[in-house]
């Protein structure tokens, strides 16, 4: 932790004092011995160095320590990991999502050395990048932090600078399938062309990285879907027409399959636009909304063609500081981080519609744990 601290009248405190007063600042703002605190991704305790044989073996896989806090005798109490058992999977798409896991990961046997074979604990530790801080309002994503984004393309008739334009969204979420909004195969040109994969800028290489294109093998709606009628059940998956290969910049996010997360916020990403009189954008944006309960989200759709029932169990609502998901991002991913894994995505809706773009109106995601079952049908067939 850095931290910054002005003091107007240091020039009349001796070196040592400012630096001991300093000290005291911060350590009368860390964390105790016995806190909880978190490295890479893992959940630990803070603890004295003899108490965390796990140290060891952090270091010898380069990881930095961290450390929580200083003792009175100038101890460092380091923030030691402790593995939880991961639970043993039964859906067919939580057992993809351990494997999801190990592509960036290591496998440590914490306890290993020890005389006692069943203190020994494996966990997956993240080696990917460390992700950014989030910015409230929008900000351009990272190289690499949303590997699981997809671009959805149609060719553009009549432009002869650019191939496609892209119009909406999608998450990768096997090596076969992307996850996307039912309207987007709808649309007056038809279905999407082709899904990019691994592209931070749409319209530049200048960033390093390339996307690569994707065609479709098959589109599946889903068979309550009624665009006519309704915005529900707006959720639809496109059929690779060939195996995706997973590296740093592509690799696919997982589906959360239960109730809505404990933390209220999530992250919604998109090629659209900022703001509401805004051009469409060209680069990978990233916004946290906060999850609105259902009252309140049901307060600002009542009734209507859209929503004729207003809103239900399956979908759910998002929006924070006038900031929403804009025209363009339909089809994209609402997510969540696993809570023990920085570099593990969970998308826990697909954008479908907002009635303004970022005008203290919430937008409407498609709720993934209500489809759940029919995803897994179609994308694992051959999970029991």
């Amino acid at each position: 932790m850095i931290i910054s601290v002005r003091l107007p009248f240091i020039r009349t405190m001796s070196a040592r004092s400012a630096i001991s007063l300093v000290s005291m600042i911060a350590v009368a703002i860390a964390l105790k011995e016995g806190d909880r605190c978190s490295i890479n991704g893992l959940n630990g305790i803070c603890a004295l160095r003899p108490a965390c044989p796990e140290l060891k073996q952090m270091q010898q896989l380069g990881v930095r320590p961290k450390i929580c806090a200083y003792t009175t005798n100038r101890e460092k109490i380091f923030c030691c990991p402790r593995v939880e058992p991961i639970e043993q999977a039964t859906r067919p798409s939580e057992q993809y999502c351990q494997q999801y896991r190990k592509l960036t990961s290591t496998e440590v046997h914490f306890g290993a050395l020890s005389l006692d074979p069943s203190a020994a604990r494996k966990a997956w530790v993240p080696n990917c990048d460390e992700s950014i801080n989030l910015i409230v309002g929008g900000a351009r994503a990272s190289p690499k932090e949303f590997p699981h984004m997809a671009a959805l393309g149609w060719i553009d008739v009549g432009n002869d600078s650019a191939k496609y334009v892209f119009k909406c969204g999608g998450s990768l979420i096997s090596d076969r399938y992307v996850l996307s909004a039912g309207h987007c195969l709808l649309t007056d040109h038809g279905p999407p062309h082709i899904v990019r994969l691994g592209e931070l800028n749409l319209v530049s290489d200048d960033d390093g990285f390339q996307g690569i294109d994707y065609g479709v093998a098959e589109y599946i709606l889903h068979p309550d879907y009624r665009p006519s009628e309704s915005r529900y059940h707006d959720i639809a998956l496109l059929k690779l027409n060939r195996t995706v290969q997973f590296g740093p910049a592509i690799r696919p996010a997982c589906l959360w399959t239960s109730e809505d997360p404990v933390e209220r916020k999530a992250i919604a990403i998109g090629y659209g636009q900022t703001d509401f009189f805004s051009p469409f954008s060209n680069v990978l944006m990233k916004v946290i909304l906060d999850l609105l309960d259902y009252a309140d989200c049901s307060m600002s759709y009542y009734g209507g063609r859209l929503l004729p029932e207003s809103i239900v169990e399956s979908q759910m609502c998002a929006l924070t500081n006038g900031k929403d998901t804009c025209i363009g991002d339909s089809g994209g991913p609402l997510q969540v981080t696993a809570k023990d894994h920085s570099c593990l995505y969970y998308v826990v809706g697909v954008t479908s519609f907002g009635m303004f773009c970022g005008m203290q109106v919430p937008s409407v995601y498609t709720r993934v744990a209500a489809f759940a079952d029919w995803i897994e049908r179609i994308v694992w067939p051959e999970q029991p």
